[in-house]
């Protein structure tokens, strides 16, 4: 039997299903069908030398007959000649048919994965005196393995460059299967950064954070049992840090294997802390302002856009616009009793130019209610201009009081006062007069008979003049 003929490995008809050995076939025909086929078809024999090799072996591992024949296969194999060696006389000596995949070198030394069919080989004796093999790549494989390589690397480059710590552990069980400690199997390059511990790749929790809370153990032993991933937001007390946590298993229960993935939010927690004390404390300034506000005497409204939409107003200034509903209405719909008093005026013209207008004792004519005609009132109030951060006016503070019954009182004491002057010029008049006329008689008659009246006269005039003085003088004119 020629070591390169193909044929021979055919000749035991058990190659063959059931039933084949019916048909005959010649040596050349099996020969040409082997060398047509495109899997590579070899042989060897029990000390795994090869002993034929067809075109499509020649064509699969990059080697011709000449080349091989008579060599052994396992310069072919990456599993090496005594690997080969025991395949070979372990399995075929036994008459097993088996198959087996592996990584194979080429000529051109690049490697390539193959699936191999073996089947025995028998002598007419019935013993087996070597095997067959059928090798196919499985180029598809290959293309995994790459791919699966690929994505490897892409893992560990992301692995080692997120900003967020990792870490694969492994929870450890009591007796009673409670969660008791864990062992940090993996870290990443930011784990350090983000926990703040060292060396922690191979020691346990409790030797790395001895204070560490035993919350966290039933936390990995729920995700160990469950399979269910959590997410949380916890504080490490012994760290000293928040850690914003995502964890969920790896593999099955059995493995007790979990991934962690986190970073630390300390830095925002405690943002979160002073901006809620900052809170707590505007609460209560605002509590402070609205108590202020509601019982303020002053009458005080905040109004929004250039259409001056009124945001705010305090119980003082609700009585003086006639306790109608201003809220969430632009000032010349809320109140259009106003218009043309200058008021629509002066608000657009703080709006637009940013200052401030102070009145004083300035009149309106205003509605106490529907039903009835407007009332002249008076009033002191500034027109505050409110600023955003961007310097850029976004609404008007209004704020004042009303005055009407101190001016009305004013002016009633100045119509007082104009009476009472008018009352006594009256009454001094006469009095000159009657003066005048004695100072006449006195002049003019004999000395003995008027004199004494006419003093008499003039005694009364004189001490009626010092009365009214007397009055002025306690009460002088406003």
């Amino acid at each position: 039997m020629a070591a390169n003929d193909p044929s021979n490995q055919f000749e035991n008809m058990s190659e063959f299903p059931q039933g084949a050995s019916d048909f005959s076939f010649s040596p050349g025909f099996m020969a040409s069908l082997v060398e047509a086929a495109s899997d590579a078809i070899c042989s060897e024999d029990l000390e795994g030398t090869v002993t034929s090799w067809n075109r499509g072996a020649e064509q699969l591992f990059g080697l011709s007959a000449a080349e091989i024949l008579g060599k052994s296969a396992a310069i072919l194999t990456s599993s090496g000649a005594q690997n080969e060696k025991g395949v070979v006389s372990a399995r075929g000596r036994a008459g097993e048919r088996f198959e087996y995949s592996d990584t194979v070198r080429r000529q051109d030394g690049s490697s390539i994965h193959i699936a191999v069919k073996v089947s025995p080989i028998f002598d007419p004796q019935g013993q087996v005196c070597g095997v067959s093999k059928i090798a196919r790549e499985l180029s598809g494989l290959s293309e995994f393995k790459q791919q699966l390589q690929a994505t490897q690397e892409r893992y560990h480059t992301l692995f080692n460059s997120i900003d967020e710590g990792f870490c694969v552990i492994e929870v450890l069980f009591d007796e009673s299967d409670q969660a008791f400690d864990y062992v940090i199997l993996e870290t990443n390059p930011a784990f350090e950064r983000q926990s703040g511990l060292n060396n922690a790749a191979g020691r346990k929790a409790s030797e790395i954070a001895p204070g560490l809370e035993k919350n966290w153990f039933a936390i990995y032993d729920q995700v160990v049992k469950t399979g269910e991933p959590v997410r949380l937001e916890n504080r490490f007390g012994e760290m000293n840090r928040w850690l914003n946590l995502y964890a969920f298993r790896l593999g099955g229960p059995r493995t007790h294997q979990v991934a962690v993935l986190f970073n630390d939010i300390s830095a925002r927690k405690k943002a979160e802390e002073e901006a809620e004390r900052w809170l707590k404390q505007l609460v209560s300034e605002r509590s402070k302002f609205e108590y202020l506000f509601s019982r303020s005497p002053a009458f005080v409204a905040t109004l929004y856009g250039p259409q001056h939409t009124f945001d705010l107003v305090n119980p003082a200034y609700f009585k003086l616009m006639g306790e109608r509903d201003v809220i969430g209405k632009p000032v010349r719909e809320a109140v259009p009793d106003i218009e043309g008093q200058g008021f629509f005026e002066l608000l657009d013209n703080v709006y637009r130019t940013g200052v401030a207008f102070t009145g004083e004792e300035v009149p309106i004519q205003i509605q106490s209610s529907p039903d009835v005609a407007p009332e002249k009132r008076y009033m002191n109030f500034v027109y505050q201009p409110i600023f955003e951060a961007s310097g850029m006016v976004s609404g008007i503070f209004a704020h004042g009081i009303d005055i009407t019954e101190q001016v009305r009182a004013r002016q009633e004491a100045e119509i007082a006062n104009r009476t009472k002057e008018e009352f006594l010029a009256e009454l001094r008049a006469p009095l000159n007069s009657i003066l005048n006329t004695s100072q006449l008689v006195l002049d003019g008659l004999s000395p003995e008979a008027s004199q004494r009246a006419i003093e008499e006269i003039k005694r009364h005039a004189q001490s009626q003049i010092q009365l009214i003085d007397g009055i002025l003088q306690v009460t002088p004119p406003q």
